[in-house]
């Protein structure tokens, strides 16, 4: 078939549909390669007797495979990957049946993984690798995985330590790539084993947490940003990585969480021998902003005895902080001890290309807490934005929100409650030159306010909603607003939304019609730059009030959908391209628009939609009395292209008893033409009226905009 014919029949496939066409032959695999489906998430689980991989994101599974270490029940083979067959047991349930020669069956699970995990990849877009738990392990089965994409956490751990081959654990630690790895293995076959870091390969691992060391090399520890070792340590091997890190080594570690136990305070000499302590540059500010911004470190109130140095590596002058504490009270009791790296804490010392340089390198989380220490670090940032996918803002009876999105996956949620409730385990961040106290929510949602008394709940919430919106655009690229969503209208809230970005909806709609004051309404409509703007709103602070346009304001609304016309001057509509008014309108108003638009007003207005509802044909003289009209020039073919191209409009197939003609402006004799329709065949049921503006904009789809 031609491309765009197999093209359109695949996209029409289900995911079931690609799957089982995916296992008939590789060229078919292929053809399903060149348009792939997107899918949620992938996991993989390792048990004692099986593997497991479930494709989808959890409740919303599409398919689990599972590839058990021993023969399955004999059952129909309906999936055929690369020689490994699977049985179908039930919906979406798909079984490895053991074949071929007697391999080891445990090795040969790994391998066909490994096919199943390429096989699915070839035809499917997987946005995300969510985990692989592995309570065991067989041979051959971890080089099997694919490392081409980030897992959130990879565990390889149990109840007891885990055998592992040196050629698995060096894999994983120089191939995987994961926010967070969990180690519990022991390496048994060689004696004295110690993992040496390959110093070609990138630290690919974000946080390692290791229960079991025996195979860490404290001289050089795995490649890293953030390691735990939650064991107890020997002293002698704190003082090896501090010794290290001075040396030049450990360079990847930016932060050490280990765990010493107790000891007296002369053998804390074992700890810091040879190596050369300096009175901390650290103010207590900056040391609780360090606990609180990382999501791993304990909370720095339930520390005890805390003692604080500084050490400086030899051949760069990176400093690094070193946090010694207890969780009790009593010296005595267990410690733990903290590596804190300076690697921004005084970035602003470093030359521009080498600020540039680390800046650029930070995650969109690492930037949003960075940017609440000080004014001074916002502003490094601010050098280097980096731009968004979207933002979002929401209204609502309750608090307004603002949802900020990097892309599918890093998406921040701050909230601003109008009640004023006590937080636990809230902190203070330094927004716009005021203290927020800010504390989590439910689904990763920050809860933000301003810790001042003076000010009322709602207005607390707004004052919080500027500084926080305003800071956002100091170090974020914010240029468009996917939505704005106003369910209700705070008092003073509309003024405070920002000019300078474009909104793709603006919607100030509820189930009832929200009352606005005069100024508001003229705010909206003069100064807020919109593609899609809704307005469900009535002004009953002036009776009788209507909307006068400032001749001197630019167009900055796109598409008006107007559902409460009340406020409305017929006579000069708001400034749009598109104006759509939902409601039923009278007829003489419908006359009245008619007629200012042949007049010269209503110039902005290229396309109009609006309600008439049910009138018969005597009452239809109502709406071009004194309106010349004359007979259409648009073809049937021109009109259809205008209701295809244009969203704004209906589907023309489903309008009825059409009729068309056209209207002339006197100042330039444009031409419109006015489309009367109904939606259903019945010639008493509503009707709508359609104003089409001859203009360049409009023209373009029919192929007229040159004559």
């Amino acid at each position: 078939m031609p491309f765009l014919v197999q093209k359109m029949i695949i996209e029409e496939l289900g995911l079931d549909e690609r799957l089982f066409l995916s296992t008939t032959s590789k060229r078919t695999c292929r053809l399903l390669g060149m348009f792939k489906i997107n899918v949620k998430a992938i996991s993989i689980k390792v048990t004692r007797s099986y593997v497991e991989v479930e494709v989808g994101d959890r409740p919303f599974l599409q398919w689990t495979f599972t590839i058990p270490f021993e023969q399955c029940e004999p059952g129909s083979s309906l999936l055929k990957v690369d020689g490994s067959s699977f049985t179908y047991y039930h919906p979406s349930s798909f079984d490895w049946k053991y074949e071929g020669v007697e391999l080891k069956r445990k090795k040969n699970a790994g391998i066909v993984l490994g096919k199943l995990l390429r096989h699915l990849t070839s035809f499917l877009n997987i946005e995300r690798y969510l985990e692989c738990d592995c309570d065991r392990l067989s041979p051959g089965l971890i080089p099997q995985l694919d490392f081409n994409h980030v897992y959130d956490s990879i565990e390889i751990r149990h109840k007891r330590v885990i055998n592992m081959t040196p050629e698995d654990l060096k894999f994983v630690l120089e191939n995987v790539r994961t926010k967070v790895l969990r180690l519990n293995v022991k390496v048994t076959s060689i004696r004295g084993y110690k993992y040496q870091k390959n110093p070609d390969k990138e630290a690919s691992i974000d946080r390692l947490e290791i229960e079991n060391y025996g195979w860490v090399d404290f001289s050089e520890l795995p490649a890293a940003k953030d390691i735990r070792i939650e064991k107890k340590i020997q002293l002698d091997h704190m003082n090896t990585i501090l010794g290290s890190w001075i040396a030049g080594k450990n360079r990847y570690m930016e932060i050490g969480d280990f765990y010493l136990g107790e000891f007296a305070h002369l053998n804390r000499e074992i700890i810091f021998k040879d190596i050369e302590t300096y009175a901390t540059q650290l103010t207590n500010a900056e040391i609780d902003s360090w606990f609180r911004n990382s999501r791993y470190l304990p909370n720095r109130r339930y520390l005890y005895n805390q003692i604080v140095v500084d050490i400086m590596r030899t051949d760069d002058g990176l400093r690094a902080t070193v946090i010694e504490v207890t969780h009790r009270p009593d010296p005595q009791s267990n410690r733990r001890m903290f590596v804190m790296v300076w690697t921004i804490m005084k970035l602003h010392r470093m030359p521009y290309l080498v600020q540039k340089m680390i800046v650029e390198e930070l995650g969109f989380n690492e930037r949003l807490f960075l940017s609440v220490t000080s004014r001074r670090t916002c502003s490094l940032l601010g050098m280097f934005k980096v731009n968004l996918d979207s933002i979002s803002i929401t209204v609502d009876t309750d608090d307004i929100r603002i949802t900020v999105w990097k892309t599918y996956f890093d998406e921040w949620t701050f909230k601003m409650p109008f009640n004023q409730r006590h937080w636990r385990g809230s902190s203070t961040w330094r927004i716009d030159g005021s203290v927020v106290q800010v504390g989590k929510g439910q689904y990763s949602a920050m809860y933000c306010r301003l810790n001042d008394e003076r000010l009322a709940t709602t207005e607390n919430a707004m004052t919080v909603f500027v500084k926080l919106l305003r800071h956002l655009k100091s170090f974020l690229n914010v240029r468009e607003c996917r939505h704005c969503f106003l369910r209700i209208i705070p008092v003073g809230f509309i003024p405070q939304l920002d000019c300078d970005l474009v909104y793709d909806l603006l919607n100030i709609s509820n189930l009832k019609t929200e009352p606005v004051a005069p100024e508001y309404l003229e705010f909206i409509l003069e100064n807020v730059q919109t593609k899609v703007l809704r307005l469900d709103v009535k002004v009953p602070s002036v009776r009788g009030y209507k909307y006068r346009r400032n001749p001197e304001k630019e167009r900055v609304v796109d598409r008006l959908q107007i559902q409460n016309y009340s406020w409305v001057d017929f006579s000069e509509l708001p400034v749009a391209r598109a104006i759509s008014i939902q409601s039923k309108i009278r007829l003489y108003d419908m006359n009245t628009i008619l007629k200012s638009w042949i007049a010269g007003r209503n110039r902005d207005m290229e396309i109009g939609d609006f309600e008439l509802g049910r009138y018969s044909p005597r009452n239809r003289k109502i709406i071009f009395n004194d309106v010349e009209t004359h007979v259409t020039e648009s073809t049937e073919a021109n009109m259809d292209s205008w209701f295809t191209a244009y969203r704004d409009l209906p589907d023309r197939s489903f309008l009825h008893n059409v009729t068309a003609v056209d209207i002339l402006r006197e100042t330039d004799g444009t031409r419109a033409t006015v489309v009367e329709a109904t939606n259903r065949p019945e010639h008493q049921s509503k009707r709508r009226m359609f104003v089409l503006v001859w203009s360049e904009a409009n023209l373009r789809p029919i192929g007229q905009d040159d004559n």
